[in-house]
């Protein structure tokens, strides 16, 4: 009926059994007194002996469920031990229903009917109780009254007195009724059980996303906040250049030269509004799986060399001195992304070195078939805890000065995965860091 997971199943089973433990008081109270009664009803009928030992066996086999209770209720088991304590309690019902089931046989008044239809009204009493006691587990339930009610039907029928052979088959006939009440009462109490952890279960998925929405649309949030001051450095960087522009005179050289100065920034406060909206239209892609690439052969070499060149004269106006290794093997990758991937790598760690650091790029065979490009710094590291989400969307590396919007590691990391690659971080705070790319050799078919 329903499709449940091992950890629902197991959850399931926790309460069945939990439910037995609570009801156990009932069934120890029902016992206590329904065996009194017959020890005082049968004195004058039984062999003192027999009966006594029947009561102390009795009382000695409640002791220790008792006992076994009491443990139970202090240590709260988790669901995992589930079993063990169900077979536990399942010893106890086994003695106790063998115990019920001998007086059958050993408190049977062969002489006395009235005797006879008040034992078997007892053990009766106590089988039926058992159906709300032990019926959350329905083979439970089965066993004991089984074992309790077979030889008192048995006794009857074994008799010459037609009525009390009747009185067994009915004895026997009532009882199966009870055990098909005791098979309802237990499908109806395992439902609801299951209904209760799967509502529960939805609750909690519910409340899980819920949060998540809550913490994406706080990204989203801090991403547009992080938008609007990116954007607005730039354009108020545009709009004040254009100014001096326009208020400088034409025939001045210094201001010719404030012109050209503003020209020149103006210039490269475009390409930087220019880099902003690709990377959002990139993730946007990436999101929404829109991104396709062409994989064919790219030399390492070539592909290290093209990056370095273009933005050695970022390094140098950071005070950071680059360093192309040697860079062997072909790759299997989309030429304009993996470009795109390597410069991002480059530039991060050049904006997020230290003042006189060095960036070093090298490429090497790795065991399976892939080739892995390493961009490697001296800067100063990232701290372990932040290094998990650092693919995530709108993370920063923790450098404020450096212009970020956070979202340029995760599109990277996003088209390497698309060229059958993987992207990481080896990074000791203090020490540096190497981010590395793995893609496929050129040798590998796809």
């Amino acid at each position: 009926m329903f499709d449940l997971t091992p950890r629902q199943a197991e959850e399931i089973r926790h309460q069945q059994v939990r439910i037995l433990y609570d009801r156990f008081p009932q069934a120890l109270i029902a016992t206590v007194i329904n065996s009194g009664l017959i020890s005082v009803a049968l004195w004058q009928v039984i062999a003192h002996p027999v009966l006594i030992g029947w009561l102390l066996g009795l009382l000695a086999t409640t002791l220790l469920r008792l006992l076994l209770y009491l443990q139970y209720k202090k240590q709260q088991p988790a669901a995992s031990a589930a079993v063990v304590w169900e077979r536990r309690f399942l010893i106890g019902v086994i003695a106790s229903a063998v115990i019920w089931s001998s007086a059958g046989v050993l408190l049977f008044a062969q002489h006395s009917v009235l005797h006879q239809v008040f034992l078997a009204f007892v053990v009766g009493g106590m089988s039926v109780g058992s159906v709300t006691s032990l019926s959350s587990r329905w083979p439970m339930a089965l066993l004991f009254i089984l074992l309790a009610t077979t030889p008192i039907s048995i006794q009857f029928l074994n008799t010459d007195d037609r009525v009390l052979i009747v009185m067994g088959f009915i004895y026997a006939i009532f009882f199966l009724l009870i055990l098909r009440l005791a098979r309802d009462f237990h499908l109806n109490t395992k439902e609801n059980i299951t209904l209760q952890v799967l509502s529960t279960d939805r609750a909690r998925q519910l409340e899980v996303a819920k949060q998540n929405a809550e913490e994406a649309s706080q990204a989203k949030s801090t991403f547009l906040s992080q938008m609007s001051h990116e954007f607005r450095t730039p354009l108020n960087a545009i709009m004040g250049f254009a100014q001096i522009i326009q208020l400088a005179a034409a025939d001045d050289e210094k201001q010719r030269a404030r012109r050209e100065r503003a020209a020149k920034e103006i210039l490269v406060a475009g390409e930087y509004l220019e880099r902003l909206i690709e990377d959002v239209l990139d993730l946007a892609a990436v999101e929404k799986h829109r991104i396709k690439v062409q994989l064919e052969p790219v030399e390492a070499c070539a592909l290290v060399q093209e990056c370095a060149g273009l933005l050695a004269p970022l390094a140098e106006e950071h005070g950071v001195t680059l360093i192309v290794n040697e860079c062997p093997g072909v790759v299997m990758a989309d030429p304009t992304r993996a470009r795109q991937i390597l410069l991002n790598l480059i530039i991060n760690a050049i904006q997020y070195n230290r003042d006189q650091g060095s960036v070093t790029l090298h490429t090497h065979f790795l065991a399976d078939k892939k080739i892995r490009f390493s961009v490697a710094d001296n800067g100063p590291g990232i701290e372990a805890a932040a290094q998990d989400n650092l693919f995530e969307s709108f993370q920063h590396l923790g450098k404020s000065g450096a212009k970020s919007i956070g979202i340029g590691l995760t599109i990277a990391k996003s088209l390497t995965e698309l060229m059958h690659g993987s992207i990481g971080v080896d990074s000791t705070e203090g020490r540096g860091s190497t981010f590395w790319i793995d893609l496929p050799s050129a040798s590998i078919d796809y």
